[in-house]
């Protein structure tokens, strides 16, 4: 049997010069002379409300259509939610991003899942971008390939972490869940984590306070003994509140009450930078 690779140089290119070039392709179909989503939905967003609520509502139409027919190897990206009138419309999705941790005191690279969002109404048009609400670490990521997730060989929005950005989505603004463990069950592995609240500053000097799913390690569900039991079911009811999210796309407060609080591991990396060690 061949040994399977570790994290590499091939996974860094992938996560990083890929990512980026499909950003500005479809960041420019989006809205033409643009190179990233961010810009994209930004201007996507003036056009929509110099257009008036009709137009505007046709505009935000057609990018959810263009989203949601891209080729699956072609994305890196995943639509969150999306509806339409003659006069409103809504778009909110999740795109990704390879690189430095969200939280800029913690100094180390992996996957960024971030949210942009915007609304066509006649009287109250709106549009946030950039909010991350996970992060995937460098080791997680290859303890997913090692778990059998093929993530090397094509670019496109994975079940894992489609779930990931959705179970961060949930939980973003999750007093229940406020710097506490979370652990998702995604097949036969048990994603662990913890949300993550950090402070992020923003355009025109604006201090806000952020909070990601930071997942840490990827372990073997079947292999989860007694003394981490509570994990075990945690990320169960995560996953039936992602699941459930996904079908009916209920409140997203009160489907993070259906889960399990329980308290982060103290002994983590970006805990640790959180306290000042």
């Amino acid at each position: 049997m061949n040994a399977i690779p570790k994290w590499g140089p091939r996974l860094a290119r992938l996560y990083s010069v890929d990512v980026r070039r499909l950003e500005a392709l479809h960041a420019a179909r989006l809205s033409p002379g643009t190179t990233s989503w961010e810009a994209a939905v930004e201007d996507l967003y003036v056009r929509m409300v110099k257009a008036g609520p009709v137009r505007g509502s046709r505009l935000i139409r057609r990018a959810a259509d263009y989203l949601n027919s891209i080729e699956r190897d072609d994305t890196c990206h995943f639509v969150i939610c999306c509806s339409g009138g003659s006069r409103t419309a809504f778009l909110m999705f999740a795109t990704f991003c390879y690189g430095s941790h969200p939280d800029p005191t913690v100094r180390e690279e992996g996957l960024t899942i971030v949210l942009h969002l915007i609304s066509c109404a006649r009287s109250r048009p709106g549009c946030a971008v950039g909010i991350p609400v996970a992060y995937i670490s460098r080791h997680a990521i290859n303890r997913l390939y090692e778990r059998g997730h093929d993530i090397t060989e094509k670019i496109h929005a994975t079940g894992a972490f489609v779930y990931i950005g959705i179970l961060g989505f949930l939980t973003h603004r999750s007093p229940r869940h406020t710097n506490g463990g979370l652990s998702l069950l995604f097949g036969d592995s048990l994603i662990v984590g913890a949300q993550h609240r950090f402070m992020q500053a923003r355009e025109g000097g604006k201090v806000i306070e952020e909070a990601v799913f930071d997942v840490r390690t990827v372990l073997p569900a079947d292999e989860i003994g007694a003394s981490r039991a509570a994990l075990l079911e945690q990320g169960r009811a995560a996953t039936e509140a992602v699941v459930r999210w996904l079908k009916v796309e209920s409140n997203e407060l009160a489907l993070a009450e259906t889960i399990p609080a329980l308290p982060r591991r103290e002994d983590s990396y970006p805990t640790r930078i959180s306290r000042g060690e």
